[in-house]
């Protein structure tokens, strides 16, 4: 399927290999993401997109920015895809943005009273009005019930009091103007149990949250608009017997060979062949992951997103296969023509037996792989190369309770050994740990700029009356960390419930070498966020931000400033590191001059390796002799390295 082209490609744009390259990283904000398609349109006239990421609406714009810049290299010219098509999105937004939040046919009651009760240029009273209405749609008979049943005693108890209804109607009807607005204000009241009773019920069976994001193939649902999107941007069809755009497709040949050879694939005749598949394929996981180094994709996407269930975040796509998926949950979750492809380069699973069956053996008993809800065959997930980037996109965009969570599978071994079992995990949105991963493509001497772009309400205590973008100079030191006002018990829960999630994301802002990158987006109070239904100029206006905030940062931004600035900041990193490691290097030789009997991780010639490490002490020591000369100066705040799990490669 195909839509008619509307306009051509943006002029005067050079070729992709004219153009220098950066990174862009998107911060989550639901419908504040509309600024995000012009932000990324003003830059690709100087930048060739390579690392793009984001999380939550961040990661739908990293998502089609990929999109599009895979049809710029591509050498896609149809005035409907690539960067011109991103160029028209806010526009289309101003009809699509409110029907993209589809509700489930089970949540669409409690959706729709929502959507009343926040709807926009109405006064309190009419919303009320609104709701109220809403409220006795969604529950009607518990409503007329209710009414009936306590006006069922009035009607008797008058007609007993006056003797019958002849020559007392209009006693009657007083009397029922008195009791009436009490009786009707309780039927709205059951009206509202019943129905919060059965939100309750069906958010929970739906997800936890009221919209899965599909309900049609061509339908304006989330997910089905964004599927169909990502290929149109990409200069490709869409539906059956049309293939999703994958990350494999966003490598190119090259990284999908390096990826090739990370992988085992039993019976294998083609080894060099990037885009061989087998349902059998194993990442090797004897591969370190400084082995994954040489991994450069032509255009690459990450996205954060968050495992509930773990209570962890995570990087998507994996490259491990610690996960499994439901067809049959997963078909709720994404269009048809997506789970055939999603089905078709899935993988097998655990052990076979003889009957056909799969899954593992432990403690002496026999653990399928199926689903606990289902009993459907669970698969591995497609490999990454393989994995389409809506998918991506789904799992990092599931703000809590709007939109509903996606269900992965994973077999527990750390339970007792009659304990193990496969357990499902709620995967939600990634701006529940990290709404803005500026770590993501982050080196210590990057090679090109990974940009930014943050998104903050106004503050008129800060920033004069019109400012709408801010880029921090790179020697600017003044406080990035604005005031939170704390003047009531719900503010200081609020307070305390967004420095949980915020704080990490919040003290790297404040860092050299990242303020001098990120260019904040400043929206009014009824501007982006949870606002699903913004007027056409509130989206406009919004777009023209995100247009300003890429122009900012070509105006703006020095690159080799930056790189000296990062120079320096490796310098100092490097120097604490070095100083930490040479004070305990002695003792460690002292006390461990060997590796000791039945310990783990051994390495099969210790030699060198401890050679090495004395090395690295004597030149630690001669920092230190030499007064740490990378320290002097050196900017401020400074910042650690520290040992994280790793999360992605």
């Amino acid at each position: 399927m195909s839509e008619t082209p509307t306009s051509a490609d943006p002029a005067g744009v050079p070729a992709p290999q004219a153009l220098l390259e950066c990174d862009l990283v998107m911060k989550g904000g639901i419908t504040s993401g509309v600024v995000y398609p012009t932000a990324a349109v003003a830059l690709h006239t100087r930048y060739r997109f390579r690392k793009i990421g984001g999380s939550s609406a961040g990661a739908i714009a990293a998502v089609l920015a990929a999109a599009a810049e895979f049809a710029r290299q591509a050498g896609v010219t149809t005035g409907d895809a690539g960067f011109a098509r991103l160029q028209q999105l806010p526009v289309r937004l101003q009809h699509d943005l409110a029907a993209l939040f589809q509700p489930s046919k089970s949540t669409a009651g409690v959706f729709d009273f929502l959507m009343a009760l926040s709807a926009p240029g109405r006064s309190a009273g009419r919303k009320a009005l609104g709701a109220v209405g809403r409220l006795i749609r969604g529950a009607p008979g518990t409503f007329a019930l209710t009414t009936l049943v306590l006006l069922l005693p009035w009607f008797a108890t008058s007609l007993a009091l006056v003797g019958g209804l002849r020559g007392h109607v209009g006693p009657l009807l007083r009397a029922l103007l008195v009791w009436v607005l009490p009786t009707l204000a309780a039927g709205v009241v059951a009206a509202a149990l019943r129905l919060a009773a059965k939100a309750l019920r069906e958010v929970n069976s739906n997800g936890f949250g009221l919209c899965a994001g599909h309900l049609s193939d061509d339908g304006p649902a989330l997910t089905d608009w964004l599927a169909r999107e990502l290929n149109l941007t990409a200069g490709r069809g869409w539906g059956p017997g049309e293939t999703p755009l994958t990350f494999g497709d966003l490598w190119g040949p090259g990284a999908r060979a390096a990826f090739r050879q990370r992988l085992s694939i039993p019976g294998s005749t083609t080894p060099n062949d990037g885009d061989e598949f087998s349902p059998d394929a194993d990442y090797l996981t004897v591969s370190p992951v400084i082995g994954w180094n040489g991994f450069d994709p032509d255009i690459d996407v990450r996205v954060m997103t968050t495992s509930l269930t773990e209570q962890v975040p995570r990087v998507f796509p994996f490259f491990d296969d610690a996960y499994l998926f439901c067809p049959e949950c997963w078909s709720v979750y994404f269009p048809s023509w997506v789970m055939a492809h999603l089905n078709a380069r899935s993988r097998n699973p655990g052990e076979a037996r003889e009957d056909g069956t799969r899954g593992w053996s432990s403690g002496g008993r026999w653990i399928a792989a199926s689903c606990p809800t289902h009993g459907t065959p669970l698969r591995r997930l497609p490999l990454a190369r393989d994995m389409p980037i809506v998918v991506a996109a789904r799992v990092s965009l599931s703000f809590p309770l709007l939109i509903s969570a996606v269900p992965f599978h994973y077999l527990d071994v750390a339970k007792l050994p009659d304990q193990v079992d496969i357990v499902r995990a709620w995967f939600s949105d990634g701006g529940i740990t990290s709404n803005f991963p500026m770590q993501f493509f982050d080196s210590w001497l990057p090679r090109r700029p990974t940009f930014g772009i943050n998104l903050d309400g106004f503050d008129a205590r800060y920033d004069p009356a019109g400012t709408t973008v801010s880029l921090p100079a790179p020697g600017d030191s003044s406080r990035t960390l604005h005031e939170t006002p704390i003047v009531s018990v719900l503010g200081f829960l609020t307070s305390i419930q967004q420095t949980m999630q915020n704080w990490p994301d919040r003290l790297q802002m404040e860092l050299p070498g990242f303020r001098d990158r990120i260019v904040t987006v400043y929206t009014e109070a009824d501007e982006g966020g949870l606002h699903l239904q913004m007027s056409d100029s509130q989206i406009a206006r919004l777009s023209a931000k995100g247009g300003q905030a890429g122009e900012r940062l070509l105006t703006n931004f020095s690159l080799p400033i930056h790189r000296w600035l990062r120079f320096r900041i490796a310098m100092n990193g490097l120097s604490m590191a070095m100083a930490r490691y040479g004070t305990g290097w002695t003792s460690f030789e002292q006390q461990v001059p060997s590796m000791p009997t039945g310990a783990c991780y051994g390495l099969p010639d210790e030699a060198p390796v401890r050679a090495e490490a004395a090395a690295f002490a004597t030149l630690a020591d001669g920092w230190g002799r030499d007064g740490w000369p990378g320290v002097v100066q050196a900017p401020r705040p400074e910042s650690e390295l520290r040992f994280m799990q790793w999360t992605t490669v």
